[in-house]
């Protein structure tokens, strides 16, 4: 099963996705791709590409692959699922029955594991959802008095966790793919912890009192294993926030994760030292070494991570944009640690501002004060030497009204 993470297509990157994509997918011998979320890119509806990426689905299916799709937050226009046409299309022809778009919950066996598709959709209507899986809607739970919030997204919150908690009670699955966060839960480089008005599944609950269940989801754009939570990442950087972050899709098979790199655009971000001359070669040398670290983030959770050898040079840099951290540099002086050639490569350059630690701010405010003080004394001895030049004799009286003032 080949598990391929948020995509995001617009016009300005359409052709960089799909041939990333086509060259590992087109390929591949597993049978089953999964398109775990976000289609649509901030929420813009951009028609051709959409089109294009889902000519890419047929032509993936066309190859005898059964091909599973999950709605997420970004893919709604209004009321409706970017690719709702082409849904109500394949429910009825039978010769679609291995191309899924998920649209509500469905539990699917794949490649003899049972699956609970947790697609984002905040129109269903939950009674009847509740039906279908015979649970008891009307049930008392102990996320109740999250449905009398006036947070609109704090009562989905309470459908989602309430839906979770009776079906995991009666159903045994294996994974739950979703695209939701978990509340009060912190995981690595997240800059903060998400709550239920931010739609979220309860994590401290879900992750501990159901932990033989393995939860993957994308979302926050970031891959990493923590025990049974397997965050997948986009399949390119949306933004220079998901600074020197890989890219992934991933091959499941026996309990082992394959992580297979993609070679699409790459925010590197290096700390300038006074030391350093920036070149392509320490660049490279940077990539192999942060692959490295993404990859240990990967070996802290319960499956098994295949090492990955790649070829850096077979990387293409002009996707790249290097952004070189300093406190110091302007962008004059980018042009002197920069090396020329790089300049005519690489597809940007910028310079980041490195952010002051708490010692150096209280270090340049102590130095501040000083040479305020040496200044505001030099300009007293300046007062005085003026006066007494001027006014020779007379200069002591003038001297102490300044004293009696205070300013002096």
């Amino acid at each position: 099963m080949l598990l391929v993470g948020d995509i995001h297509i617009n016009s300005k990157y359409k052709d960089l996705i799909l041939t990333s994509l086509r060259k590992h997918l087109l390929n591949s011998d597993e049978e089953n791709i999964v398109f775990l979320w976000d289609y649509m890119y901030q929420f813009v509806y951009d028609k051709k590409s959409l089109n294009d990426l889902f000519n890419f689905f047929l032509e993936l299916f066309s190859l005898w692959k059964k091909i599973y799709i999950l709605a997420w937050n970004h893919d709604w226009i209004n009321q409706t699922f970017v690719f709702e046409e082409v849904a109500n299309f394949v429910k009825v022809i039978d010769s679609f029955k291995w191309f899924k778009i998920f649209l509500q919950p469905q539990i699917e066996e794949i490649e003899w594991k049972k699956i609970l598709f947790l697609p984002y959709n905040i129109y269903l209507d939950w009674e009847d959802l509740f039906k279908e899986f015979n649970l008891d809607f009307d049930k008392v739970s102990i996320y109740d008095s999250l449905i009398k919030s006036t947070h609109k997204n704090e009562r989905y919150s309470w459908y989602l966790n309430k839906f979770l908690e009776q079906l995991l009670e009666k159903v045994e699955v294996d994974y739950i793919f979703h695209h939701f966060y978990f509340s009060d839960e912190e995981f690595v480089w997240q800059k903060g912890r998400f709550k239920y008005k931010d739609v979220a599944i309860d994590g401290k609950r879900f992750l501990k009192s159901w932990s033989r269940i393995k939860f993957i989801s994308g979302h926050l754009h970031q891959s990493f294993w923590r025990k049974n939570y397997f965050c997948v990442w986009s399949v390119w950087a949306t933004s220079s926030l998901e600074e020197n972050q890989h890219k992934f899709i991933f091959k499941f098979k026996n309990e082992t994760v394959k992580p297979i790199l993609l070679d699409t655009n790459f925010y590197l971000k290096l700390e300038y030292k006074n030391w350093l001359k920036i070149n392509e070669k320490l660049l490279k040398s940077y990539f192999t070494e942060l692959l490295k670290e993404n990859l240990e983030n990967l070996r802290k959770g319960d499956f098994v991570v295949e090492d990955i050898n790649i070829n850096v040079d077979k990387f293409d840099i002009k996707k790249w944009t290097l952004i070189v951290e300093s406190q110091d540099l302007s962008y004059d002086d980018l042009k002197l640690v920069v090396e020329s050639d790089l300049f005519k490569v690489l597809n940007q350059i910028r310079l980041k501002r490195k952010p002051l630690r708490h010692q150096q701010i209280v270090r340049l405010f102590v130095e501040s004060e000083e040479k305020l003080k040496e200044s505001f004394k030099s300009w007293k001895e300046l007062l005085l030497e003026y006066l007494r030049q001027k006014y020779w004799n007379d200069s002591e009286k003038y001297i102490d009204k300044l004293r009696e003032l205070q300013i002096l």
